[in-house]
């Protein structure tokens, strides 16, 4: 199969065609001049139809993500979304027979929303066999009814420690789909500030998508610790360079974790000759009784 790097030229909502037009032609331009092959852009579904996958097609586009935040009609009604669930299907079987990669951007924490909502929201995706997915926690914007809310105290964002773990829910259950294309969105609060967008309220960290990353590391290691019969006492974690500090953790949060909770220290070796996003884990000591 050809590789290709994808170029995220950005979504194309509320835009006129002739304007869209013009858009991709800059982005195909980029392109060249960054020697990338394939475009990925995101849209609401109800734009979709064959017509505009055909134009999309034209100009080099191989993945679209449908703007979908959570698939709920419920939720969706209530906050005046311009789809319900139907048009999610209508618009996921027509990427897929098009032969363009499929993809959804998803929302954790939206409003009115609980876990189960957000997992039966994803268990709903699933059939439809996405390439991709984009993932990131809702946050409160100045300007906004949501905004409004919050003040009213009719809205209580997520904190940080639940959106982490939500991210986490939903990529464990894609992960099992085997779908590797999962990314959480950087919330950096100095990009929106950038854009001149305020942001009031919500989970944001300038390093979000590294705590949802190295908290699954953690996850990881625990289950293999936990599997152990004896109580663990020192262990060795060798994984490939790429993946030593989210084994570590931000800020070693992972490291002081281990020692707090398990009283296990963490001995952790970079090791090239081990894939990115494997590792090889030995016991060094236990406690004895």
């Amino acid at each position: 199969m050809k590789k290709y790097t994808q170029y995220y030229a950005g979504s194309l909502s509320n835009i006129d065609e002739s304007d869209i037009r013009s858009f991709l032609r800059e982005a195909n331009e980029k392109m060249k001049n960054k020697r990338l092959e394939k475009l990925h852009i995101s849209v609401e579904p109800t734009m979709i139809s064959k017509e505009f996958l055909a134009m999309l097609k034209q100009y080099n586009v191989i993945t679209v993500e449908l703007e979908v935040k959570i698939a709920n009609n419920f939720i969706l009604k209530k906050y005046n979304a311009n789809f319900e669930l139907e048009d999610i299907k209508k618009a996921s079987k027509l990427v897929k027979r098009s032969r363009m990669n499929l993809g959804y951007e998803l929302m954790v924490g939206f409003p009115d929303s609980t876990k189960i909502d957000e997992i039966e929201s994803a268990k709903y995706l699933m059939k439809f066999r996405p390439k991709v997915i984009r993932l990131y926690p809702v946050l409160v914007v100045e300007g906004t009814d949501l905004a409004q809310a919050y003040r009213n105290k009719e809205y209580e964002p997520l904190t940080l420690t639940q959106a982490i773990e939500r991210c986490k829910d939903i990529i464990y259950m894609f992960n099992k789909k085997k779908i590797k294309e999962i990314t959480v969105v950087d919330i950096n609060e100095e990009n929106f500030n950038k854009e001149k967008i305020s942001v009031i309220a919500g989970p944001t960290h300038k390093d979000f998508p590294q705590l949802v990353e190295d908290s699954i590391w953690y996850d990881s290691i625990v289950g293999r610790i936990k599997k152990y019969n004896s109580k663990v006492k020192e262990v060795k974690v060798e994984v490939h360079p790429v993946n030593v500090n989210n084994v570590i953790g931000y800020e070693k949060e992972n490291l002081d974790k281990f020692k707090e909770l398990y009283s296990v220290e963490l001995q952790v070796i970079p090791n090239e000759e081990i894939k990115p996003g494997r590792l090889e884990m030995k016991i060094l000591t236990i406690y004895e009784d």
